[in-house]
């Protein structure tokens, strides 16, 4: 819906991972319903389900918004992307504000700059996505790439980190400056110390990315 979204949570805490909102800031987070991928590492499983979700009006985002105080908002889920008129409308209203505003997707959608209201995608891939997910993820992502950006692999284990390797040599990413961050899926494969290890041991240009939030309880 243009002027609804399915909102799970609406919350401050800290920005806890990379992209345009630097690490350990506060930040707004409006946390959406429904996702149309069930990764098996879903760290917000609880949010995978359009049930799991009420219905605000814009309004209510805006008032909920600025009871916070705070001008860094994070627009992630679920999977945000699939209720993007309701936060186009969203961004309209705060055009104007002086807000960072960054949206986490799952790069199963197009990002497009919508006007010029979104400051940065933080776009995930995903190994368990499928075959025609990786088939157009070049086409719906890569090929429409901003320099402030960022390109996060979530990787569980060894084969995840030798195909991500090939894909930023095959996408061209240290020729075409995108932002690149490798996450382990901690509690479920490969840990973020041993991700660090083969990291420094290949020299890939690459960032760490360690989940701030989830090592202080502020998620």
């Amino acid at each position: 819906m243009k002027n609804t979204l399915l909102v799970h949570s609406i919350f401050k805490s800290i920005s806890g991972e990379v992209g345009l909102i630097p690490q350990g800031t506060s930040t707004v987070f409006i946390r959406l319903a429904g996702c149309n991928m069930k990764c098996s590492y879903c760290d917000t499983a609880c949010t995978q389900s359009k049930k799991s979700g009420s219905k605000f009006t814009i309004e209510q985002i805006i008032n909920s918004i600025k009871k916070l105080k705070c001008k860094n908002l994070l627009i992630t889920g679920g999977e945000p992307l699939m209720q993007r008129k309701g936060i186009i409308s969203l961004l309209k209203r705060l055009k104007g504000w002086g807000c960072k505003i960054q949206i986490e997707t799952n790069g199963s959608y197009h990002i497009k700059e919508d006007e010029g209201l979104v400051n940065c995608f933080v776009v995930d891939y995903k190994f368990e996505g499928g075959e025609k997910y990786k088939k157009d993820f070049q086409k719906k992502i890569i090929d429409n790439w901003k320099i402030y950006d960022w390109l996060k692999f979530v990787i569980e284990d060894y084969e995840d980190y030798k195909e991500a390797k090939k894909l930023i040599k095959d996408w061209g990413c240290n020729d075409n400056n995108i932002n690149v961050a490798f996450s382990a899926v901690n509690g479920f494969g490969m840990t973020s110390r041993e991700l660090a290890k083969l990291i420094i041991r290949d020299n890939i240009p690459v960032i760490l990315n360690v989940q701030m939030h989830k090592l202080i309880g502020m998620d």
